[in-house]
């Protein structure tokens, strides 16, 4: 720095420089710049320990693999198990088709310990309602009709005033008292407290930003939950996850995401479930009186429901009683336990399974034997069978086997578990119990008190055990049944 600082130059460091034809004006200047110098030699030291400090404390956050592998981490906490964990979820839906009828009934049962969704235990909690659309007296009504009338949960607070507290004392306030009680929040809607974009910002940016924001309120509270209520867009896409209203960074930023459809008015719907630490899936939901429920009244049964929904698009009207059938099955069926059921010829029954087979509608995971396709399959036009249920691994075939690799063949069987009762070879498939249906005491059937299916399909594991008792008889009675082949 030269030694000719001007009095403007001073001034605008705080000195109060001399005129310049003053006599002290050159020694007022030369101790100024001095000590300029030293200030800002200072300020650089200052500022590069600073960095490195931050750099230390940032690189003192690497942790090795040898570290995670020692670690031990609680499980997840669920608010409604299957459904709703812990983290920042959405809740996204068509509007006025009951999405704050739906996040209503969950913040009931969870503040009272109650069940969710008709079928879905779950434990309580304390529960802030931030209905930021509604007033109190619809949700005393609300509230009312969802519970029967009796008395509401304690354990639940609301909150009506769409104004700016809710972000900046009221959540926040609430948390410090209840946070280290696992606690859920439901915010409805996303649309009353998200800002606007700041200057330069895109919209992906601030959505994820808000996202990431209100996240943070969070942060060292495991086990609590924030699930916030968000619209879709006019524009559907064939991704539901993609109909969410804006950006990506909506989605992106959240930890879960469910999507309620329902056509207006309309009195079944379903509910879809994805994120980073859930198993997606999608539930029918049947709807009375404000309360959404899960049909057939368990998680499993109302995604057999939603899979046979989404298998009868289209259909005529017998085609879509077959592949009701066969959701209300507890098992893979026969075209004779469909004919039971819904009173077809048998031989129609195997026509109409055939042709559901071939247009991916339904699969045949053995000989003569039926079901509808896993949740994870395609849809319509999947050519992917799934694994034959316990018990047909020793001489059933899919449709389409690879050349010498039927269910039957050594390279098909081979590495299979075992059934824990004789120990020979099985498929596994979801309800098996880990067994051969010949080496269960009995077939299974629903608890008490649960949906029951239709009568005649009961007897479906009846029918796999005939199977391997008498192989051969079993398939001159479906040649009988279904015709030539």
């Amino acid at each position: 720095m030269s030694g000719t600082h001007t009095g403007q130059d001073l001034d605008a460091f705080g000195y109060d420089a001399p005129a310049p034809g003053d006599a002290t004006h050159r020694a007022v200047t030369h101790r100024a710049v001095t000590h300029l110098r030293s200030t800002w030699q200072h300020q650089d030291e200052a500022a590069l320990l600073d960095d490195t400090e931050a750099r230390r404390r940032a690189m003192s956050r690497i942790r090795s693999a040898t570290w995670l592998d020692a670690q031990e981490f609680p499980p997840l906490e669920w608010v409604v198990p299957g459904v709703v964990p812990e983290g920042y979820g959405l809740l996204v839906g068509p509007p006025k088709i009951g999405k704050s009828w739906l996040t209503l009934a969950l913040a009931l049962a969870a503040a009272s310990g109650g069940t969710a969704l008709g079928g879905v235990h779950v434990t309580a909690r304390p529960v802030l309602y931030l209905a930021l659309e509604d007033g109190y007296r619809r949700l005393q009504a609300r509230s009312r009709t969802l519970t029967g009338g009796a008395p509401l949960p304690a354990g639940l607070d609301l909150y009506t005033d769409p104004g700016p507290d809710v972000l900046t004392h009221v959540l926040p306030g609430w948390l410090e008292q209840h946070g280290h009680e696992h606690p859920l929040v439901v915010l409805d809607t996303l649309g009353t407290v998200q800002p606007p974009k700041t200057s330069g910002e895109s919209e992906y940016q601030r959505d994820y930003r808000f996202g990431q924001h209100l996240k943070s309120y969070l942060t060292d509270r495991p086990g609590s939950a924030l699930l916030v209520v968000h619209h879709v867009r006019k524009a559907q896409s064939g991704d539901w996850m993609d109909s969410t209203s804006g950006t990506n960074g909506v989605n992106g930023s959240a930890d879960y995401t469910l999507a309620l459809t329902a056509d207006r008015e309309a009195t079944a719907g379903t509910l879809s479930v994805t994120g980073r630490d859930v198993q997606a899936g999608t539930y029918a939901l049947v709807l009375h009186d404000g309360a959404w429920a899960l049909d057939g009244g368990t998680l499993t049964r109302a995604a057999d429901r939603a899979r046979a929904t989404r298998a009868a698009q289209d259909l005529g009207d017998t085609q879509t009683t077959v592949v009701t059938a066969l959701a209300h099955a507890p098992g893979p069926v026969r075209a004779a336990d469909v004919a039971t059921t819904t009173g077809l010829d048998p031989r129609k029954a195997a026509d109409y399974l055939g042709r559901l087979s071939r247009s991916g509608r339904v699969v045949r995971v053995g000989r003569g034997l039926y079901t509808l396709p896993p949740a994870n399959d395609t849809g319509p036009g999947t050519t992917t069978a799934p694994e034959a249920p316990p018990g047909f691994d020793t001489f059933d075939t899919f449709d389409t086997p690879s050349q010498g690799e039927g269910v039957g063949s050594a390279s098909a069987t081979a590495g299979r578990p075992v059934c824990r009762v004789c120990h020979g070879p099985r498929t596994p498939y979801p309800g098996d119990g880990g067994t051969h249906p010949t080496c269960r005491p009995t077939a299974p059937h629903p608890a008490p008190g649960h949906h029951h299916p239709p009568a005649g399909v009961e007897h479906v594991f009846e029918s796999a055990a005939t199977a391997l008792a008498d192989p051969a008889a079993t398939l001159v009675a479906d040649t009988e049944q279904e015709g030539p082949r």
